[in-house]
């Protein structure tokens, strides 16, 4: 009665090893990296749409063979700016560019802390898949945006 109770409440890892913890021990057979932003303090523009601090975050979760779903979502970096405006464009285009790298990265780094797990990350439009990865690194290249770890 209680694993079916808890079952009904995701596990919010506390931290990225947290995370990677809970999983190993659950024996969760895959997990799905993605990056999302939120908006923060918007204020409507006719102009330039939204104007407010945006802010970057990537999701990692998995779902153990019980059916319980595993968070960890971490803060990466924020950008104020418009959602609509010529101005802030390219400023947009490489915060993206920027967020998916991270993500990445952090997938790479989960690769191997996870040995035998799948793991895929997914972008704007699905999974993303070798093509996808060698267009946000060409894209990356276009826009001056690097990762340094």
């Amino acid at each position: 009665m209680f694993e079916r109770l808890k079952n009904l409440f995701p596990y919010k890892a506390k931290s990225a090893e947290d995370f990677v913890e809970f999983v190993k021990s659950e024996g969760c057979p895959t997990v799905t990296a993605m990056s999302y932003l939120v908006t923060v303090g918007a204020s409507e523009s006719a102009a330039v749409g939204l104007i407010a601090t945006f802010q970057y975050y990537m999701e990692l979760n998995s779902t153990t063979p019980r059916g319980r779903k595993v968070i960890w979502r971490e803060f990466l970096f924020d950008r104020f700016g418009s959602d609509r405006g010529l101005s802030d464009s390219a400023a947009r285009q490489a915060a993206a560019i920027k967020g998916l790298m991270l993500t990445e990265e952090r997938v790479k780094v989960l690769r191997v802390q996870l040995p035998g797990i799948s793991i895929e990350q997914i972008g704007p439009k699905g999974p993303m898949d070798e093509a996808t990865f060698e267009r946000l690194h060409r894209d990356a290249k276009t826009c001056g945006v690097t990762i340094t770890g």
